[in-house]
């Protein structure tokens, strides 16, 4: 199997429960796992026959300061559906890295699809 990774992807968003969580942008990383359609074999260093990482991630970062999120898991649904619509993949895993804790380095959420 082949695959593309993108490891935490760093960005400041609008996400949280409370209001006040929302009320300033907080750190949040996305990480992704992409496994082309593409056969690998075909690929032959044409970056039209495979998922260009840089494309996506700048899908990333605009959905992500374009939108307001109450939870990790609707932020990793978001980008797993503009993901899965706008390339040709067979599997995707996205997850959410939040950072809410002084005394915890970090909550996450995965999502495979």
């Amino acid at each position: 199997m082949h695959r593309i990774t993108i490891d935490m992807i760093d960005v400041r968003v609008h996400i949280g429960v409370t209001e006040k969580e929302r009320k300033r942008r907080q750190r949040i990383s996305v990480s992704l796992v992409i496994v082309p359609s593409a056969d690998p074999g075909l690929i032959d260093n044409c970056i039209d026959r495979t998922v260009n990482y840089s494309t996506v991630r700048q899908d990333v970062l605009l959905l992500l300061k374009q939108k307001r999120f109450g939870l990790i898991e609707t932020a990793a649904q978001n980008i797993a559906d503009r993901i899965g619509s706008r390339y040709s993949i067979d599997r995707l895993s996205v997850t959410v890295t939040k950072y809410p804790y002084r005394d915890t380095r970090s909550v996450s959420y995965t999502l495979e699809t």
